[in-house]
């Protein structure tokens, strides 16, 4: 069977097999390397292409007349190149698709992302999935603070280490529809090169089968169709079968037009017609997957832009040990190795899932799917509100553990310096990380 590696040799083949349905058409034999023609007067002779579908159109005839008055090479000729450039003209859109295996590299990171993401194990959807390091990291947190007392402590438990967990799983759920939607387009693409390529097999097949005095159609149902809604059982890794808590929305279950474009040639127009009309609902086909995955992307935009609270937290300093109650050797333990463990996470995590770029790979003609570059601009506008989401709670993380190790150290001296330096990070969490996730 025909891959799309072979398609520079289909078309040739399907110009050469629609320049002979063409002269058969038009009352031409074929006889080896030419066309002949029987008239009561003459016998008549046009060169074919060569075996690539090139050249061909030199006339002539045994009537010496003829031969000298009425010399129709160039007009064979045109016609010929007329034919080729008519197909030419039709699927060099089609060359050079996106490589699905240029794409798989961006879905692994994905996957990787949002397993080093996941605060907790998950086995939805007939998925296994491990969570990541984070995970085990907060329960240790939330161990050792678990005693801890007094309004700044409480105020810094609840407002910050207690919804710690709560916004990394949101970013774990953001990772989880740009991973769905990666995947889908690996998937789409892999699918635009079979059909595109049975299109075009297909039509070779029936200006041959009609070259022969034959007849040939095929149907066939596309296999673009539907990836919109496939992205998140390709992606696996645990993505709930049901999203209702989740705060986003995956594509799961959409209506996909099928679509069943039918390729013959009951003639030499009636072939290009086909052709054009199959090539043109592939189109459609991709067009609409990659809209809805497009559109998908927007609204989780919106509905993270709607909620910036559970995704974005704010660390309230701690500015006195006073009037609180805290083990400090606990406190230790979470401010110089818990802590920082989880903001170094994060900031490997969003090192790698800022890599996650379709813009090449997923390059195109424009005049295929959405344009050039699909949906990979909102795909980039997602990655780096994420990225920018990790990076600002990492710093958070950061500067949160540099107050608790000041607070301990406050509790057991009491020494001035160490009020001083508890009044700088105040300061310095006031101030903020830097990063503008919402602009």
């Amino acid at each position: 069977m025909a891959s799309y590696d072979d398609f520079d040799d289909l078309v040739l083949k399907l110009k050469k097999s629609a320049i002979d349905a063409y002269m058969r058409e038009n009352r031409w034999d074929i006889e080896g390397d030419k066309y002949e023609q029987n008239a009561s007067s003459a016998h008549y002779k046009v060169t074919k292409p060569d075996g690539d579908g090139n050249g061909g159109g030199e006339w002539s005839s045994d009537n010496f007349i003829a031969n000298w008055l009425t010399d129709k090479t160039d007009e064979y000729k045109g016609y010929f190149d007329e034919i080729r450039s008519t197909i030419e003209e039709l699927t060099e859109p089609w060359r050079g698709l996106p490589d699905p295996a240029s794409i798989a590299a961006h879905t692994e990171n994905a996957r990787q992302t949002t397993r080093r993401l996941a605060v907790n194990a998950s086995s939805e959807g007939g998925e296994s999935s491990g969570a990541g390091i984070i995970g085990g990291l907060l329960t240790l947190i939330d161990q050792n603070m678990q005693d801890m007392d007094g309004e700044a402590m409480a105020t810094f438990k609840a407002k910050f280490l207690v919804q710690l967990r709560a916004v990394i799983s949101g970013f774990h759920n953001i990772t989880l529809v740009r991973g769905a939607n990666v995947a889908a387009q690996e998937g789409l693409w892999e699918a635009a090169r079979t059909d595109v390529t049975k299109i075009v097999n297909n039509s070779e097949k029936a200006f041959r089968a009609l070259a022969e005095n034959g007849s040939d159609n095929a149907t066939e149902v596309l296999t673009v169709v539907g990836f919109a809604a496939k992205g998140a059982s390709l992606f696996g890794g645990g993505i709930p079968a049901g999203v209702v808590g989740l705060g986003v929305d995956i594509l799961t279950d959409v209506n996909s037009k099928q679509r069943k474009p039918t390729v013959s040639a009951d003639s030499y127009e009636d072939g290009i017609s086909t052709l054009t009309k199959a090539l043109k609902e592939l189109n459609e086909g991709i067009t609409a997957e990659e809209t809805l995955l497009n559109e998908n992307f927007v609204t989780n935009l919106t509905n993270i832009n709607a909620d910036k609270t559970s995704y974005d937290l704010t660390i309230p300093a701690i500015t006195s040990s006073a009037n609180i109650a805290i083990n400090v050797q606990k406190v230790r333990d979470v401010a110089r190795s818990y802590m920082p463990q989880v903001s170094a996470e994060l900031d490997a995590v969003s090192t790698i899932s800022q890599n996650i770029s379709l813009y090449s790979a997923v390059s195109r003609d424009s005049a295929i799917g959405i344009g050039q570059n699909g949906p990979s601009e909102n795909l980039r506008e997602l990655t780096w509100l994420l990225y920018e989401l990790m990076r600002d709670l990492s710093w958070e993380i950061t500067n949160g553990a540099k107050n608790l190790e000041l607070v301990a150290e406050d509790f057991e001296r009491h020494e001035q310096d160490t009020a001083s330096a508890l009044d700088d990070i105040a300061t310095k969490i006031d101030q903020g990380s830097g990063y503008t996730p919402w602009n």
